[in-house]
C-alpha cells in the first residue's frame, strides 16, 4: 500500500543508431505467470504458507529493529504509523514472491517460505518503508509552512511582541499538539519572524521575541520571504 516514487529516466534516454528495440519477449514469462494465477482453480480450502524457522527469525529481527526506531527521539518516531505496518507488509511481499516463484504450491494444503525469499522481500519492504517515510515527511513539511503562516497571521492581527509555543498552540486553530507548536515556532525563527530568547529559566517554555519589522509583512507570503 505504501506509495513508492520510482526514479525517472527522463534526460538519460539517449539513443544510438544500432540500439536494440523493445524486447517484448522478455516480458512473456511474467505475462504467463500472471495469466496462470488469474486462471488458477483454487481448492475449497485456502492454502497456508508459513515462514521457515530461519525466515521467522529474520522476521523477528526486522520487527525488533523497526520497533526500536519508533521510540521517542528515534529515527522514525515521527512516522510510527507507517513504520508499524512495515513488517506485516513485508510478510505479504514474501508471500507474493513465494507464489510467483512456484505457483504450483497453491495446489498443496501448506507450503514454507524459505529465508532466501524472506531476504528478497525484506529488501523490498525496507525500500518501501524508506520511500513512504520520505513522502510523509515532505507532506508534513508543507503542513508546517501552512501552520507557520497561520501563526504569522495571529502575530500580525494581535500585535504579538513575544510568545511561547504553548500560546501558539492555544491561539492557532490548525495547531493541535505541543510538538506542532514548537515546530511552528522554530520555522518562524528560521525565517526571521522571531528569535529565541536566551534567558529562559529552567523548566520554562522557550520564549520568542517577534521581529519588529513583522508588522506590515504580507502574511500570505511572509514565511517564504
Amino acid at each position: 500500500i505504501s506509495p513508492v516514487p520510482l526514479p525517472t529516466l527522463i534526460c538519460s534516454r539517449y539513443e544510438d543508431e544500432n540500439d536494440i528495440g523493445l524486447q517484448t519477449e522478455k516480458r512473456q514469462s511474467f505475462n504467463d505467470l500472471v495469466n496462470s494465477l488469474l486462471n488458477f482453480d483454487a481448492p475449497a480450502e485456502p492454502h497456508v504458507a508459513r515462514l521457515s524457522t530461519a525466515a521467522a527469525e529474520a522476521r523477528r529481527r526486522l520487527h525488533n529493529a523497526i520497533e526500536g526506531l519508533m521510540v521517542d527521539g528515534g529515527e522514525m518516531a515521527d512516522c510510527s504509523e507507517i513504520a508499524a505496518k512495515a513488517v506485516s507488509q513485508t510478510c505479504k511481499l514474501a508471500l507474493v514472491l513465494h507464489v510467483a516463484a512456484s505457483p504450483e504450491v497453491l495446489n498443496l494444503p501448506e507450503s514454507e517460505i524459505d529465508v532466501a525469499t524472506w531476504t528478497a522481500a525484506e529488501i523490498l519492504g525496507v525500500y518501501h518503508l524508506q520511500a513512504a517515510v520520505r513522502l510523509q515527511r515532505a507532506a508534513e513539511g508543507d503542513k508546517g509552512i501552512e501552520r507557520a503562516r497561520a501563526a504569522l497571521r495571529w502575530i500580525g492581527d494581535h500585535g504579538v511582541s513575544q510568545f511561547a509555543a504553548p500560546q501558539v498552540q492555544q491561539a492557532v486553530r490548525q495547531i493541535w499538539s505541543a510538538s506542532d507548536a514548537r515546530e511552528v515556532s522554530e520555522i518562524l525563527a528560521e525565517h526571521g519572524v522571531c528569535r529565541r530568547q536566551l534567558q529562559a529559566k529552567p523548566g520554562e517554555a522557550v520564549r520568542y521575541e517577534v521581529n519588529p519589522a513583522v508588522s506590515g509583512v504580507d502574511v500570505v507570503d511572509g514565511v517564504d520571504a
